[in-house]
Order: structure tokens, then sequence, then C-alpha cells
């Protein structure tokens, strides 16, 4: 299966900030006349027979093959030291061993010249090691010397990056838990299928299992089924924290290591029953159909069950490649059949990542086909038994509100919102996971990041929820692999408590209005609205780490305000200082008094 998903990280110190204006200042007309470039570049040199592998390898993106093959290439002294150099980097980054892409890139820029695919790697290479003060200076060096080409990405990265904080804030509204049933290989995309989770894995089936993908050598992509949710174990609880920390370690080796080669002991738990282990070499699939040949990816089902959607190779190559498609069938006499790929897939280019609707009328999905805004899209096609086949066959793009010249990926319906993962908008580092929705008039609300813990540094992404909405599953690479967590929702928030007093007497007074607002950079927005009670005292409840305006309004008395900022404690309850309200009438030296009160 293609692994849109990816992780990683090395510090990147080789540049000086202030010299990259100058570094990148020629990137548009190298990325216009790249390949003349590496001809020249490489002289009279014929390419030798190590490259013309490679590249036939890395065209039919069985990168795993292609990387021998390049180090071969610039081992031995033959032309297109540049694009086997771009490439080799580019294979280590699709495979997810970015630690390796760092130090081919880098080496790629120092040996040739920066480009701006380089340069934009590097920037989130440094956004996964939470270097972010660099990320975002090396995206505000791109976004000033190449303003025309996605802007608006590169804008949302840089912004993104300047302040996370904002993505950290409700870190303590979520609990996570990772399930026991992640193995060393790639666990993702969970499902909900009457009563129990289905997901997709590309573990060994058997201990003999040789099958393996050109894509990054581990074994094809299956579906695995564990029938009752009751049987799924966790770990122990990883609570979301007020401030952000990392709790993983990369191990250093020869300097071309890679996030996958972290010490994943932690997710090899013992066997817990006869047929459901770590191990899991006994963990049934999902059906014999729907496990063959090749990839087998994320899937949906209907309300009732009884129809899928999935994501798999095509059985026939397309230019030498398998490209992604989505196929329907149905369960009848238990087992699935009459299966179809769907009729808008072209076989040019990916579809994959299916969702469909509650009412089973709308089929979301992903691809990359050229009339989107740039990588992976999402798109919606009705799938309706009375829809004619221009809809059947005419996908229609999300547009640009949801989409970006990054990837988004993963999407799915959960009562009307659209959830899903990008890279394209500002958030804490590679996939984060949004939602957003229709407005009255049918036009997508801007996602909303769903902040850490959810997101990371690392990709996030395949969300689901269950029917109360505040239990789910998702998937992170943020232990090394693709593994699946559990999570539990529940709003945190604080107690805000105080009292309104008559300046003149300090007499407490009752019946005083106040009004909560937050306020975010220039946006204030109102809460709530009380009345204080016979003793003059008030309380709120609000989310920790905003900050707030408090304002009590009383007939015959001067207005008050305060504005402070709420930080999550251990006090459940926070005190706020006395507001104290002067009568209209109060005395001129009363007045200027508090005039005088800093």
């Amino acid at each position: 299966m293609r692994n849109y998903a990816a992780t990683g990280c090395l510090r990147y110190d080789m540049f000086n900030m202030s010299n990259i204006k100058r570094q990148v200042a020629c990137l548009l007309v190298l990325a216009a006349m790249f390949q003349g470039a590496v001809l020249a570049q490489t002289g009279a040199k014929k390419p030798g027979p190590h490259f013309r592998n490679a590249e036939k390898e890395y065209n039919d993106q069985h990168y795993t093959n292609a990387i021998p093959l390049y180090h071969a290439s610039l081992e031995s002294g033959h032309a297109n030291d540049s694009l086997a150099m771009l490439h080799l980097a580019a294979c280590y980054w699709r495979i997810k061993r970015y630690d390796s892409a760092t130090v081919f890139y880098r080496r790629y820029e120092k040996q040739f010249t920066p480009l701006y695919t380089t340069h934009q790697r590097l920037a989130e290479l440094l956004a996964v090691q939470e270097q972010y003060d660099m990320a975002a200076d090396t995206y505000h060096g791109l976004l000033n010397d190449v303003p025309l080409r996605n802007e608006k990405m590169l804008k949302e990265r840089w912004q993104g990056f300047s302040d996370p904080t904002p993505f950290l804030r409700d870190s303590l509204d979520y609990q996570i838990r990772l399930l026991k049933l992640n193995t060393r290989q790639q666990d993702f995309s969970p499902q909900f299928f009457r009563g129990g989770l289905v997901f997709v894995s590309n573990r060994f089936s058997k201990k003999d299992d040789q099958r393996k993908s050109g894509w990054d050598g581990l074994p094809y992509a299956n579906i695995f089924w564990v029938s009752d949710t009751v049987n799924l174990y966790a770990a122990d609880a990883i609570a979301g924290v007020a401030v952000y920390q990392t709790n993983t370690s990369l191990k250093s080796n020869d300097g071309v290591a890679d996030r996958t080669g972290i010490d994943n002991t932690i997710i090899n738990f013992n066997r817990v029953s006869d047929d459901y282990s770590s191990d899991i070499y006994h963990l049934a699939k999902f059906g014999d159909d729907l496990n063959t040949k090749y990839n087998y990816g994320p899937l949906c089902f209907s309300a009732n069950g009884n129809k899928v959607y999935f994501t798999r190779n095509s059985k026939k190559p397309f230019e030498g490649r398998y490209n992604l498609e989505i196929c329907e069938a149905a369960y009848s006499r238990g087992a699935w059949t009459n299966i179809r790929v769907m009729p808008f897939v072209q076989p040019a280019y990916d579809f994959y990542h299916p969702a469909l609707s509650k009412d089973g009328q709308t089929l979301f999905f992903c691809s990359n086909k050229p009339d989107g805004y740039g990588g992976s899209d999402v798109y919606y096609i009705s799938v309706a038994d009375n829809a004619g086949d221009i809809q059947r066959t005419t996908p229609i793009n999300a547009g640009e509100t949801v989409n970006t010249a990054g990837d988004e990926l993963f999407p799915t319906i959960i009562d009307g919102e659209l959830y899903y993962s990008s890279d394209g908008f500002a958030g804490l580092g590679g996939l984060d996971l949004f939602k957003t929705s229709l407005d009255a008039k049918g036009r997508w609300k801007k996602p909303k990041n769903l902040g850490y813990p959810l997101n990371t540094s690392f990709d996030d992404f395949g969300l689901i929820l269950d029917q109360t909405k505040t239990k789910g599953y998702f998937t992170s690479n943020r232990l090394g692999s693709n593994d699946i967590f559990q999570f539990t929702h529940s709003p945190f928030v604080m107690e805000l408590s105080g009292t309104v007093f008559n300046d003149a007497d300090m007499h407490r007074l009752d019946s005083a209005r106040i009004l909560l607002s937050m306020i975010d950079g220039n946006r204030e927005e109102q809460l709530d609205s009380i009345f204080t009670d016979r003793n003059g005292k008030y309380h709120f409840q609000a989310k920790p780490n905003r900050d707030y305006r408090l304002v009590a309004i009383k007939e015959g008395f001067l207005t008050e305000e305060i504005s402070f900022p709420l930080v999550a404690g251990t006090r459940a309850i926070t005190e706020l200082k006395p507001l104290l309200l002067a009568p209209v009438n109060a005395s001129p030296a009363l007045v200027t008094k508090r005039q005088q009160v800093p």
C-alpha cells in the first residue's frame, strides 16, 4: 500500500538562516531547468547501469529496491550524480527513513544547490525534531523568495511553526492509550464493523510469509479483524499534559539512522490470550475475498455493514505502476461478493482512502489526479442508487478550503463532520488531524486542528469515533512505526470564582452582571453572562491555557474589568482578584484614587 504517512527527524543546522534568501534565490529557475542542470553537472559522462536500474525502480515506486542501486551509482562515479542523490533522498523520504533522507538532502544542497523541494522537506524534518523556530525561518525564507509557488501552504506552515502553542492548550481533554494489537510493522486505519474493529496491517500473517512490497520492503498490507471491541486491550494511559513533551528517543549509529530504527520494544507486548497477542499470527484476516495478491488498505462500510468500499492495488499496471484503486463489494451468504472497481477510477492515477456518509449516499476519497490543488486532495461523489452515470463518474473536489498544495488523506465522515489529515495547514509537523463541516450556505468551514495529544510532530491520521463521540481510535507513528491508539475525550475545565464589592464602603454587591470573554489575538468572543449572588459571588467554568476578560456592570456604578491568562494547574478552582465598582456619584477623591491604581 502506498504509505502517504511520513515521519522522521535529525537535527538540521547546515544553514545560517541569515543566508536563506541568497541560497534559495534561484529556486524557481532551478525547478524549471532541473533536468538541464543535471546534465550540465555531469559533463559528457554516460549514466551507468546502476543509475538506469535505480531510475526504473524509482519510477515504478519500488523505493527499497532503488536505494542500493542509487548508492552503487554514486559510488561508481558515473553520470547523473545530482539526480541520483536527489532521488536517493526522496526514496528515504517515501519509506519514512527520514534521518537518512535528511543526510542526503543536506548532502545534495551542500554539493549541488538548494531546490524548493529539498528546502521544504528539510523544513518539515526540523519540525519533526521540534526545531520549530528553525522550521519557521526556513519556510519564511521560501515564502519570501518563491511567493508565487504554494504561497498559501507556505504561509500556513510558517505561521504554525512560528507559534505552535495554540495546538497544545487542550491537551488535558484527552487520554491516550496504545492498543496491544500493534506490531513492529505498520498497523493503521481502524474502522468499526458489527461490534468489532477492522484495521490494516502489513504484519507477517504467518511466520514464513515472504511476500514483500517494493515500496518499503515490508509484507503486503492486509485487512485484519477483532470481532468484538471488548477484546481490545490497551497499555496504561498516556495522559495529555499541558506542556508539549516528546518521550521518544533516537538511536544514533553511523549518522544515517532512521526513525523506524527506534527500539520499539514498548509496543511488543506479551501474549494476552491464545488467539490475541502482539505476535498476532493467529489474528483473523477480514475475509479471504478481501485479502489476496498485492496490497489491501483503508476501507469503510455502509451503516448496515452489507457494503464495503476498500483500497487496493490495481491488478493491471499502468506504465509499470500498480496504482491504487477503490473497489466496492457486497456481503452475501457469509462472503464478500460482486467486487468491482468504482467507475470514477482512472488507471493513470491513484484513488484511495474511501469514507462513506452515514446515509450511504456520498463517498469521500482521496486522489492525486492532476486537477486538484497539489499533492493528494479530498474528493466526493454520489453513490446513491438513483445517481446517474455522470454523478457516478465525475468526482467533485472538496475545494481549496479543505485542500492545500500538500497532501490531504484519510477522510472520515462522522455526523456530518469531515475528519481528515493534512500536512498543508498550520500544525505541529507531518500529518495533523483536522475537522470541518458545512455552514448554512453549504460551504466548508475553515478546518480546525485537533491539537495535541491527538496530533504531534509525527504523522497522525485515520481517526474514528464511537456513537458517544467521547471515545475513538486513530493512527500515529510517534513511536517509530504506524500504531493504533485508543483515546477518550472529556473536556477539562477549571472553575473561576470571584467577588464584586462596592468600592465606596466595601459591601458585597449582588445582582451585578458579569460578562466573560475569551481573547484570541485581536478577536474577542463573549462566552457567558451571569449575575452575582447575594454574597457578591460569581462562578464560571472556563478552558485553561487561554486569555480572558471579565467585565462587571451594575446600574449606578462605573463599569470595571480585568484581563488575565488562565493557566492549567493542580487547583480545580481559581479565585480571581476582587472587582471593585465605584458608585457613579462617588467622591472625586475616590475616583482619583481609583484612576491612580495600576
